[in-house]
């Protein structure tokens, strides 16, 4: 394995068991549910405003041009 890629896992795990992501992911997911708009995963605000169309490019572009 290239040594640019371990490093990356490492820094990946890393981040991945630190204290500031996990406290960020449950600020999410508790606004997430405080929303009352979320019903799993993946679930996509745009501007405030949940996104319940497709996840193309397409439509994701035409969704943050609005």
């Amino acid at each position: 394995m290239p040594q640019s890629l371990v490093s990356t896992v490492a820094l990946f795990d890393g981040d991945r068991a630190s204290t500031a992501v996990r406290d960020r992911v449950r600020r999410d997911v508790d606004s997430g549910e405080a929303s009352g708009e979320v019903d799993g995963t993946p679930t996509l605000f745009i501007d405030g405003v949940v996104h319940r169309g497709s996840y193309d490019a397409a439509t994701l572009l035409e969704a943050l041009s609005r």
